[in-house]
């Protein structure tokens, strides 16, 4: 009896798990899960019992038998492989999984000689999930680096696209010395990732909405006034990150409302109106996150990070108007991270740059700036933070630089697949990193970009959240997080700057 009850409980796993990757959302899941692990309970019960009547003289047959089911353990890490995103897939994990169960079972009806008691079926289960842990996560590092992170040729529906802005024609011209900050202004004492309107006027962010400390949202800060509204307040979800379009219509954000506790990191891309408070339309139906976007050109396109087959990629789509409905055309693969986590930092579509960063998100990445229109790849550094801005002609470019913090930031980059799932519950309250530094530079040579001498207050009081520069190149918005006295801390800053010397080039003769 004890052999029939413990092969029963080795095909727990292995129905749990077939219940969970084929339920359509955490609703179904729970009430199949019981059944599914029953189920495959007892699948595993009548095949070693009608594999223990096999006539032979062996008298441990059943306790063969009882060691071999041991073997559906391994669905516990084939599960948390799926659950955690990693290739080849559900059916993969699933069917290799019952696959090794035959095996185990075929060769435990033909074992002879002692079987053992408890303690070593206790110990091959152990040994079958830990092997099994390992061998997941060398599968999945395999298959998401199986090609390499590259940057792929920009789609036509991309390339060459550029936006014809109200701003001026030409921004005012960057320093050629060391800029140094002139004035360094507190906007507001919460608040992170900004992102400045395309004429400069309001300054979009994401903080706690009051009444609510838990949940992000959406707000709006007027420069002039001083006032700020809360855009998505009755919205559900946290909904962070916002990225104006350049033409000051629309912006877009992330948003967690659809994550659940079986897809937990499903997050989609939201466009929302910012002339006056409509509800957001959500744009992206993947299951999975997507996350960071970036709008433009004139809010005709849409660019962000995807995990998608067990690797994060840089994706692009066109919006189109469909019945009076806003939806995205199918999405092209812009770049691949590989193994590593990678993400759109900013995007000037008047100039048909990109800047890329990839590598292990609870560390400084490495920055790419990318020229959509003849693929030259330039290399921006090592330290930089997931934020880069451009003014609205796209002239000019700034990013924040920082330094590690997190342990986490110690593991390999190439564990960037397994890290993204990790970093961003945290990273929405919480420094990841420490230190602030910016370099601004222009476009057309973004890896020369020149660092920005800053207060050392400024640059030791917390990591960046975000950096937006300003539509005539001389001030930006940043946004800072810290930690101090066991919790989070953060601001939004304005800081402008100056030069004795001046290099006088219009930016339409830079960007050529």
């Amino acid at each position: 009896m004890l052999w029939r009850l413990w092969s029963f409980v080795s095909g727990l796993p292995i129905g749990a798990f077939a219940a969970l990757a084929t339920s359509p959302d955490a609703a179904t899941a729970t009430t199949r899960l019981p059944w599914g692990a029953a189920a495959g309970g007892l699948l595993v019960v009548v095949a070693t019992a009608l594999l223990a009547r096999r006539r032979d003289d062996e008298s441990d047959r059943g306790r063969h038998l009882v060691a071999a089911a041991s073997a559906g353990w391994l669905a516990v890490p084939a599960g948390v492989a799926w659950w955690l995103g990693f290739a080849p897939g559900p059916a993969s994990w699933l069917g290799g999984c019952v696959v090794v169960l035959g095996i185990a079972l075929w060769r435990g009806s033909r074992a002879i000689g002692p079987a053992g008691g408890p303690l070593r079926q206790v110990l091959l289960a152990t040994g079958w999930v830990a092997v099994g842990s390992l061998a997941a996560l060398a599968i999945g590092t395999a298959t998401a680096a199986a090609r390499g992170a590259r940057v792929l040729p920009a789609p036509p529906s991309l390339a060459g696209e550029r936006s014809d802005p109200a701003a001026p024609t030409g921004t005012e011209s960057l320093p050629s010395c060391v800029p140094r900050s002139r004035v360094v202004r507190t906007l507001l004492d919460s608040g992170a990732h900004p992102s400045l309107s395309a004429d400069g006027r309001f300054v979009w962010f994401d903080a706690p909405a009051a009444g609510d400390a838990v949940r992000r949202q959406i707000h709006r800060f007027a420069r002039t006034s001083g006032s700020v509204e809360c855009w998505t307040c009755g919205e559900p979800g946290n909904n962070v990150r916002p990225q104006a379009g350049d033409r000051g219509l629309a912006l877009v954000f992330e948003s967690d409302r659809a994550a659940s506790w079986l897809h937990p990191d499903d997050s989609e891309i939201f466009l929302l109106g910012t002339d006056r408070h409509e509800p957001s339309r959500q744009l992206t139906f993947h299951r999975g996150p997507d996350e960071w976007p970036r709008l433009g050109p004139d809010a005709r396109l849409v660019l962000w990070s995807r995990r998608e087959l067990g690797r994060y990629q840089v994706m692009s789509a066109r919006l189109r108007s469909d019945h009076g409905e806003l939806r995205l055309d199918s999405a092209d693969v812009l770049a691949t991270g590989g193994a590593e986590w990678i993400a759109p930092l900013g995007w000037a579509p008047a100039a048909n740059l990109l800047v890329l960063g990839h590598g292990n998100p609870f560390a400084p990445l490495t920055g790419l700036a990318v020229d959509l229109a003849t693929g030259v790849v330039s290399p921006l550094g090592e330290d930089l933070t997931a934020s880069a801005a451009f003014t609205a002609d796209g002239a000019w470019l700034a990013f924040a630089t920082t330094r590690g913090r997190h342990w986490a930031g110690a593991l390999p980059k190439q564990l960037g697949f397994v890290l993204g799932r990790w970093a961003r519950p945290p990273a929405r309250n919480q420094p990841l990193l420490r230190g602030t530094g910016v370099r601004i530079g222009p476009t057309a040579q973004p890896a020369a970009a020149a660092a920005l001498e800053l207060p050392g207050e400024l640059m030791e009081w917390g990591a960046p959240t975000g950096i937006s520069l300003g539509p005539d190149a001389r001030w930006l918005v940043l946004g800072q997080r810290r930690t101090a006295g066991g919790r989070s801390d953060e601001r939004l800053v304005e800081i402008s700057w100056t030069c004795d010397e001046t290099a006088f080039a219009r930016s339409r003769e830079t960007k050529r």
